[in-house]
């Protein structure tokens, strides 16, 4: 049976512990994913620009890993309910690299984490938010931030009544937790808008702005580096690294900015 590494921050510890449990919650319904026939008022487009040529949804693929509203940890096989602890997710084991390397964080810099709240914040559930509230403020006090991957997978590529339901949701329930951002990790490859930038004529851009996002990630495999930069926003191409064959790929690309 197949469970989810979280992470746990105890009262008084100094570093967050990967929990073990059971991943029995269901998918939401189909609709929320935006999964919906479009209005037909709004053009959806995928991670390079282009509108998807059907007007279905692009963005409701879920990625390699498992994102049961955390940090997007690793997955494991263990007893339902058995607690692990060791460096067996991101947190544990970038903590574990910089106390051997400490001069790889600059400031004490460590990465940022991509939150959803369908299923929880951070392994806790809603009852316990108190909990999870003292967990990210660990996390912050040690190097991390937090970045809204949406409230429940659901692509902002999706009609503007879909982005504003999930949104606020995000905000009500995981924002009061993490903190305020103004990172916005898109789901999938589903963008808000073309290529050649957002405007205000744009009805996501605006919400979105108005909620207090300023940097824009979308997963885009075409393009290792890709970053534009608006007035208003910066728009940022990520690589997704789910194999040692992708982690040599961006390692080798990397290798030529230098």
């Amino acid at each position: 049976e197949t469970a989810v590494l979280n992470t746990r921050v105890d009262e008084g510890a100094d570093h967050a512990v990967p929990v073990v449990y059971e991943d029995t919650e269901e998918t939401p319904e189909d609709e929320y994913y935006g999964g919906g026939e479009s209005s037909g008022d709004e053009e959806e487009y995928d991670s390079y620009g282009s509108e998807s040529e059907n007007g279905s949804e692009t963005g409701n693929e879920q990625s390699g890993s498992t994102n049961a509203g955390n940090t997007q940890s690793g997955t494991g096989t263990a007893a339902a309910g058995q607690e692990l602890t060791g460096n067996y997710d991101v947190i544990s084991c970038l903590d574990a690299f910089i106390e051997t390397h400490p001069d790889f964080s600059y400031n004490g810099a460590r990465g940022i984490l991509g939150v959803t709240g369908n299923k929880g914040v951070l392994g806790f559930d809603a009852e316990n938010a108190e909990a999870a509230k003292a967990a990210a403020n660990a996390l912050k006090a040690e190097g991390w931030r937090f970045a809204c991957n949406s409230y429940a997978g659901v692509s902002y590529g999706s009609e503007l009544a879909i982005v504003e339901s999930d949104s606020a949701k995000w905000k009500s329930e995981v924002e009061s937790i993490v903190g305020v951002t103004d990172i916005l990790l898109l789901q999938g490859k589903a963008d808000i808008g073309p290529w050649s930038g957002y405007t205000d004529t744009n009805q996501r851009f605006v919400y979105l702005k108005d909620q207090g996002f300023r940097y824009y990630c979308i997963h885009n495999d075409q393009t290792m580096f890709y970053m534009q930069m608006g007035t208003d926003y910066a728009r940022i191409g990520l690589h997704e690294v789910m194999t040692k064959d992708e982690f040599q790929e961006v390692r080798e690309n990397s290798q030529q900015l230098f």
